[in-house]
């Protein structure tokens, strides 16, 4: 009997020697992660990997007990770097679809401490906020709302039309998933590119790093202002890249004056 039993402890004790060692593990799993999250839309693979990442996938690869604080970790560190809600749950969700049997909780406990902690981080900076970016020193997009709906409201007293006095510069460095310290330099020089031209009473925000838009009054030297933008951006020398800025014509009511904001933004 004891022969037997030796026997069939063989297999298992092959199968925990060919296991591959913690480190490789967690490397493993934080590929599968990486690439469910890739699938699932996300939108800058560069900046997808972050030292809470590395925290959650360790705690299910050798657990302490530290699993949920570490997801919070997450929301919190998503958040603070500026990605949507919908973004950083589909980014759990792409973790769970391959992890679900190793993960200590329910889903949905998963779920409510990321999005709690992300929550609380927001609610942290909404305190804290200005109508202006602190990347490209331009104007919020919520400031831009508002000064549009300051110009309908005048053109509405004034008899005129927005579209007629006013427009859209739309400027995009023509740069996609790019590291997060490029972006950010280049969101910079953005800002620096338009206010170079821009210097009055203009509206100037970010929409992101890699995009500003403008209201500006629609005068005759517009376009050749335009063209001054377009230079400037020409000398951002971004590899790959191809700088672009244009004009769009406001639509001549403020709701979908908005919703081309949103649409120019994305």
């Amino acid at each position: 009997m004891a022969d037997a039993r030796a026997l069939s402890l063989v297999p298992q004790v092959q199968q925990r020697t060919n296991e591959p060692p913690m480190d490789d593990r967690a490397d493993r799993l934080r590929r599968r992660w990486r690439e469910a999250s890739a699938d699932a839309g996300w939108s800058w693979p560069d900046d997808w990997q972050c030292a809470e990442v590395e925290a959650v996938t360790e705690q299910l690869v050798h657990p302490t007990g530290q699993f949920l604080p570490a997801c919070a970790r997450l929301g919190r560190a998503r958040a603070a770097s500026g990605v949507w809600l919908d973004e950083t749950l589909e980014d759990v969700a792409a973790l769970l679809a391959v992890t679900r049997e190793v993960v200590p909780v329910s889903p949905g406990t998963v779920i409510r401490a990321v999005a709690e902690a992300w929550a609380d981080e927001g609610a942290a900076q909404f305190r804290t906020i200005s109508v202006e970016d602190p990347t490209t020193g331009l104007a919020t997009l919520a400031y831009l709302r508002t000064r549009l709906a300051e110009v309908y409201r005048e053109a509405d007293r004034s008899g005129e039309r927005a579209s007629a006095s006013h427009a859209l510069v739309v400027v995009n460095t023509g740069v996609r998933q790019q590291p997060q310290r490029g972006r950010l330099l280049r969101g910079m020089a953005l800002g620096e590119c338009l206010r170079s031209v821009f210097s009055g009473g203009e509206t100037l925000a970010a929409a992101g790093t890699e995009r500003a838009l403008g209201l500006v009054a629609r005068t005759s030297l517009l376009p050749t202002m335009v063209q001054m933008v377009q230079r400037e951006l020409s000398r951002l020398d971004v590899p790959g890249a191809t700088p672009r800025a244009w004009i769009e014509r406001l639509p001549e009511a403020l709701p979908a004056a908005i919703d081309l904001v949103a649409d120019l933004s994305r």
